[in-house]
């Protein structure tokens, strides 16, 4: 009966290390998933961006001294490839695109209000956050007119272009 009673003890100790594997086993779980979903949470969070402006003059600005182009591609997709000297090691200007159809224009007759940043400041801007400029800002450019009037163009799209060459 001894030997019986040996089993029976070495089963239930079996039984209680099994039982507390079981319990870390869903507390790890639980840890897990709580981990991830914190950081699911916290990714999803939207960092404000900063809306800056830019002035865009080709009228007043001789055509050798003008720090962009503004131009159209496939008659479709207007463009501002900006010339400065923040080109990456791939050689590349940073360019802002926007298809003509979800241009949103305003015409003003004075210049639009806003936070208007210089070009050396934009260029600065360029330098330091390369690729990762459109997560932290928001460029709106306004363009002066011929008729001096200004055009406003906003939700602009990151691209880049290579220099002429």
């Amino acid at each position: 009966m001894d030997a019986n009673s040996n089993k029976f003890i070495s089963c239930k100790a079996y039984t209680d290390k099994l039982s507390i594997l079981k319990k870390t086993r869903k507390l790890l779980t639980i840890a897990c998933l709580s981990v991830f979903f914190i950081h699911t949470i916290s990714a999803q969070e939207v960092k404000k961006k900063s809306t800056i402006y830019f002035l865009a003059d080709t009228v007043d600005i001789p055509k050798n001294s003008r720090v962009l182009e503004i131009g159209i591609l496939e008659g479709v997709i207007t463009y501002y490839a900006f010339f400065c000297p923040c080109k990456s090691i791939y050689n590349f200007y940073p360019m802002f695109t926007v298809a003509k159809e979800r241009i949103k224009l305003e015409k003003s007759a004075t210049l639009p209000i806003g936070n208007y940043i210089s070009w050396e400041k934009l260029v600065g801007l360029f330098s330091k956050y390369g690729n990762d400029f459109p997560n932290n800002y928001e460029l709106i450019i306004v363009e002066k007119q011929p008729n001096r009037t200004y055009q406003t163009v906003d939700r602009l799209n990151w691209s880049r272009r290579r220099p002429p060459e």
